[in-house]
């Protein structure tokens, strides 16, 4: 049970982290191809994600029942 648990409680963390991760890699294949970058910094792409996650559960529900 308790691994079960240290489990959940580790891909609940490793999910968001990954995918800043993966948003600061897009933004250096994006500076070398000559564009511009999504995200300034780290905390910039946390606050982002964040506020997309809180619209997702607030109005996802509503999306998906039409």
């Amino acid at each position: 049970m308790c691994g079960m648990l240290a489990g959940g409680f580790g891909q609940f963390l490793a999910s968001p982290t990954d995918l800043v991760k993966v948003n600061i890699q897009m933004d250096g294949k994006r500076m070398a191809e000559g564009l511009q970058p999504k995200y300034d910094y780290a905390i910039n792409n946390v606050l982002i994600l964040t506020q997309s996650f809180h619209r997702f559960v607030i109005f996802g529900s509503c999306i998906c029942a039409d």
